[in-house]
């Protein structure tokens, strides 16, 4: 079960910076500074989680259920923005569309908060306050780096908006899996 949640968490974050590479460059750095601030923001907050408190988390069946729902609902999100990516009349975007190009993907801040919460537990007589600003400053790099790094490596538009679509799905079948156990 924990590895089927990690592995959720990893494509949650393929997906993230697939659809942020997809940004012009000021608007990666934008949405990385956000992701920053939020790094932290959460920082108290994190140091106060125990493992037992997110173990309790993960194997309460109403908390699953509820977050395979809105993992559910970024995965449809995502799939909208990869079918009007393809569509052959460019008319003026209507809001919906807007929104869907806009949206990054929020679920992106359980990834960070997970990874920030794992870091207390595995550096333990560091000072918290240099492991948040740490974190900070790699989830920044991590955003900038790999949305550029994707957007290099996978020139053409419509390969990377097939790649994101194969990653939702891959979501959508994980969290079947991750609901069901």
């Amino acid at each position: 079960m924990e590895y089927i949640f990690y592995t959720l968490l990893l494509f949650i974050a393929l997906c993230f910076l697939l659809k942020v590479s997809f940004y012009p460059r000021w608007g990666i750095l934008l949405v990385a500074s956000a992701y920053s601030l939020f790094t932290l923001a959460i920082g108290e907050w994190a140091t106060e989680q125990s493992k037992s408190i997110v173990s309790t988390y993960l194997n309460a069946r109403s908390v699953v259920q509820n977050i395979a729902i809105l993992i559910l609902l970024e995965a449809i999100v995502l799939i909208a923005f990869c079918f009007d990516s393809t569509r052959e009349n460019k008319q003026p975007a209507t809001l919906f569309q807007r929104g869907v190009f806009l949206y990054p993907g929020l679920l992106f801040t359980w990834v960070i908060a997970f990874s920030v919460i794992h870091t207390f537990w595995n550096l333990t007589g560091i000072n918290f306050r240099v492991i948040t600003c740490s974190s900070a400053v790699i989830v920044f790099l991590t955003i900038a780096g790999g949305a550029n790094l994707a957007r290099s490596l996978i020139k053409k538009q419509v390969l990377r908006l097939e790649l994101l679509f194969i990653c939702c799905f891959c979501i959508l079948i994980f969290n079947i899996i991750f609901t069901g156990n």
